[in-house]
């Protein structure tokens, strides 16, 4: 004899244990901790998160709606807001892969301290910082996140400001959503799909240590050194994702499997130099134009990540883009060259404003 599950009774059985309230939630609800959390009162150790959860829609999606109805993840952020600001049109900062929201510390405090944007978000893409955790990591996925929280937050218009990955997820948007983004401005990253590029082995680096054993902050750097991460500033930036509790010891606050998972996705630009949606991609990419906006594009002398032959492509996809080039500077462009970066951004987005020293400089 069937028996009708209603919603109340649904919650009772919901309510029995801790454990089983977080087990019916869906993916996309967990918080990073809260996934950590569990998996070790389940198991007792850090198993991977492809073995623990199953995210409640896999069907395909094909528009900016479904996307937002089924996939989007509510995203964490950092509001800076500055009663002496001279722009009100808002600024969204998005940080690279392995990156989060505090990246752009010393950025918000310049621009507080000389008069920049009233309102600064910088936020926390998925499966990075204390946003959600979720198994797909396609740039059209995390793009649409981001229009999702635009949307949450009464954004209509802004500007724009990504590295790295968080340039890549601004790109799409300003291409698909052009009307919504006044000004673009982009740290070394290109529109294209990357089929050599060094992420694989950073990670590969970052999964060989095994932190649970580690003593001590300097005995993780070592390892890291030994698994060949031989940048300082680049092992800096990697451990930053590193938590530390007494029971547990050290553990890596973001989840590298899922990263792992997705790297084929991470390096596909899923749009190609004609402004038409690669065959096979899912998305929706179908008001794609080039982005006519005044756009900054910042590189490193140094970095293999916008090379001399992109621009063409770059330009004809975002067709009012200014490059500029550091001298001697890697892929790290904001952190290298923090005063100049700070002044090159504060400068492209507001015209009037005049340079000054900066107020911290790492």
């Amino acid at each position: 004899k069937k028996i009708k599950m209603n919603k109340p009774y649904i919650r009772r059985i919901i309510k029995q244990s801790s454990r089983q309230q977080i087990s019916r939630l869906p993916l996309s609800t967990l918080s990073i901790n809260q996934t950590r959390n569990y998996r070790i009162q389940q198991n007792g150790t850090m198993s991977s998160f492809r073995n623990q959860w199953r995210p409640i829609n896999r069907h395909v999606v094909r528009t900016t709606e479904q996307l937002r109805m089924y996939s989007t993840v509510k995203l964490n952020y950092k509001l800076t807001e500055n009663e002496n600001g001279v722009e009100d049109v808002p600024l969204v900062m998005i940080h690279g892969l392995f990156g989060n929201r505090l990246n752009f510390l010393t950025y918000t405090a310049n621009s507080k301290q000389s008069g920049g944007h009233k309102k600064i978000y910088s936020i926390d893409l998925r499966n990075h910082g204390k946003s959600p955790v979720g198994d797909d990591m396609k740039l059209t996925t995390l793009a649409a996140d981001v229009l999702q929280f635009l949307d949450d937050h009464d954004i209509k218009k802004c500007h724009l400001f990504g590295f790295s990955l968080g340039g890549r997820v601004a790109m799409l948007l300003a291409l698909n959503h052009g009307d919504r983004f006044e000004k673009l401005a982009l740290g070394d990253i290109a529109p294209l799909s990357y089929k050599s590029w060094n992420i694989p082995s950073v990670l590969k680096a970052m999964q060989s240590v095994d932190l649970s054993a580690c003593k001590s902050r300097k005995e993780i750097d070592a390892h890291l050194i030994e698994a060949g991460i031989n940048d300082q500033q680049e092992r800096i930036f990697l451990t930053t994702n590193i938590g530390r509790t007494k029971e547990e010891g050290f553990f890596w606050k973001i989840p590298l499997d899922i990263y792992e998972e997705n790297l084929t996705r991470l390096s596909e630009f899923p749009i190609d130099e004609q402004l038409a949606p690669i065959e096979g991609y899912e998305s929706d990419l179908t008001n794609l134009k080039p982005y006519t906006g005044p756009t900054l594009l910042i590189r490193g002398e140094l970095s293999n990540y916008v090379k001399d032959e992109y621009i063409p492509l770059i330009k004809t996809m975002f067709t009012e883009c200014e490059l500029k080039t550091y001298p001697g500077a890697a892929h790290w462009v904001h952190f290298e060259n923090p005063g100049q970066f700070f002044h090159d951004i504060q400068s492209h987005f507001i015209p009037s404003y005049e340079p000054m020293e900066p107020a911290i400089i790492h």
